[in-house]
């Protein structure tokens, strides 16, 4: 899988970008405020879950995605069990099941201790 990776200094320069790109058989998401993801269409972190899942065997209900940004909404959707960090987007956050603390106090760690380990 090729992931692009296209940087703006502005949110404006970066909704123009997203607009061109509108139509063109890609899937693009913004993971910063500075930056849109691009891959090819039905390609995401919840794919590459579904996927991963299937060559190990592992039934997708017992998976857990944990995300904090717009490039992680596939993913905790997908996740039998969706987690956003404290520091995550609202809509990523309204579209988890759970969110943990933020980045900077140990929010993965205490995702993995409460639901993995």
């Amino acid at each position: 899988m090729r992931r692009s990776v296209c940087t703006s200094p502005t949110l404006d320069a970066l909704a123009r970008v997203n607009r061109r790109l509108e139509g063109a058989g890609l899937e693009t998401s913004v993971s910063e405020v500075w930056s849109i993801e691009i891959t090819p269409r039905g390609v995401s972190k919840g794919s590459g879950l579904v996927a991963l899942a299937a060559e190990l065997g592992v039934d997708l209900k017992r998976t857990v995605g944990v995300g904090d940004g717009g490039n992680d909404m596939a993913l905790v959707q997908m996740a039998g069990l969706g987690v956003a960090m404290g520091n995550a987007t609202d809509e990523l956050k309204a579209a988890s099941d759970f969110v943990v603390r933020d980045n900077d106090h140990d929010g993965c760690a205490e995702a993995v201790l409460r639901f993995m380990a």
